[in-house]
């Protein structure tokens, strides 16, 4: 298959934007069609412009996998959907239900929406969704159109150990694990936000992984509370690999080879105002695509009309000398009134970091 980035704008939507999708290929390294991509469990879908929408980060989705909709309130998941009163129209394919909340939900799988007609979660809550879609939404700002994306895949060697673990027995990884990232890398240009403004590259990172509800409980020197990863699929003849947690961002990442995998997961949960211990917390999840570093702007100075960056990681790559993955950018600018060519190289710190500890 071939992972490709594209930008595009949906019919009602005010700015293009960048999209994540897969093409398949044949025995003749010849494309066929777009692949659909996994399941994606109890994703946290956000607030669009409009009042009583929600934006999921995929869109096109295959409507004839379940749909869910739940509310995510202090670590517990609670389905909406009032049995029984579930339609879907022939045309536009738009489903349609009686919520437990009161009023009614539609979800556009073309758009990737969640409209709700009468009460709203309750604003200690999340709203979130269990789909199967075509394409990943990548860029997350609507002030502003998108532009030009590129895509690396960094598949070079960890830096450090930081927070890995063997998922046969959970210990601590070393230095002498051949952990290899699969981060994906995407750069895009956006264009002037507003007045005074400057179109800017952007940068944002995403990896295979499983969003946590609740944060992964820390001691005072960062260590954390016990934490299991199993195979909750009995079919499932295949071996886990590595995993690194992210007790700040209630994040656990997997390596490419575990894409898709069910999995059982036990940790020691945290209370997300306080971080006091909650006790051990069990979720059912699979492995699947989610953000790592939300997207930011590329750090360069005098920024003024920059094109969209050529990017390419660093080819160091060595088992036994590990260094942070250096990434290479060149663009052009009129920052001095003619165009130039600029290179700079940026590690972005991707460790994962317990604010206080």
């Amino acid at each position: 298959m071939i992972d490709l980035t594209f930008t595009g704008k949906l019919r009602g939507r005010p700015v293009s934007e960048v999209f994540y999708g897969r093409i398949a290929l044949d025995a003749n390294k010849q494309p066929t069609s777009f692949l659909s991509l996994p399941v994606r469990t109890r994703e946290t879908i956000f607030t669009g412009a409009e009042a009583g929408t929600f934006l999921a980060n995929g869109v096109r989705w295959i409507t004839t996998t379940p749909t869910t909709l739940e509310i995510l309130r202090n670590g517990t998941y609670t389905d909406i959907e009032k049995p029984g009163t579930r339609q879907t129209e022939r045309g536009t394919g738009i489903v349609t239900f009686d919520t437990l909340l009161g009023g009614k939900a539609y979800l556009d799988p073309t758009m990737g929406t969640v409209r709700l007609s009468g009460s709203m979660p309750p604003h200690d809550a999340s709203l979130v969704l269990t789909y199967q879609p075509r394409f990943l939404r990548v860029s997350e700002g609507t002030s502003a159109g998108y532009a030009s994306p590129n895509l690396a895949v960094d598949e070079r060697f960890i830096p450090d150990i930081t927070y890995w673990r063997r998922a046969g027995d959970g210990s601590d990884a070393d230095a002498n694990d051949p952990i290899r990232m699969g981060r994906y890398l995407f750069t895009y240009a956006r264009a002037a936000a507003g007045s005074g403004q400057a179109a800017r590259p952007m940068l944002k990172s995403m990896r295979f992984g499983v969003d946590l509800p609740l944060p992964i409980f820390t001691n005072p020197d960062g260590t954390t509370g016990p934490v299991t990863v199993a195979k909750s699929d009995p079919l499932d003849t295949g071996t886990l690999q590595y995993y690194q947690l992210d007790p700040a961002k209630k994040k656990i990442y997997f390596t490419p080879d575990d894409e898709n995998r069910a999995v059982t997961i036990t940790f020691e949960a945290a209370d997300e105002g306080t971080g006091a211990d909650l006790g051990p917390r069990t979720i059912n999840a699979r492995v699947e695509m989610i953000t790592e570093r939300s997207e930011e702007l590329v750090p360069m100075d005098q920024a003024t009309n920059e094109t969209n960056l050529a990017m390419f990681l660093d080819p160091f790559d060595h088992a036994d000398l590990r260094r942070p993955g250096l990434v290479w950018l060149l663009w052009s600018s009129t920052r001095t009134g003619a165009p130039d060519v600029y290179m700079q190289t940026i590690a972005p710190r991707f460790t994962p970091r317990v604010a206080g500890k």
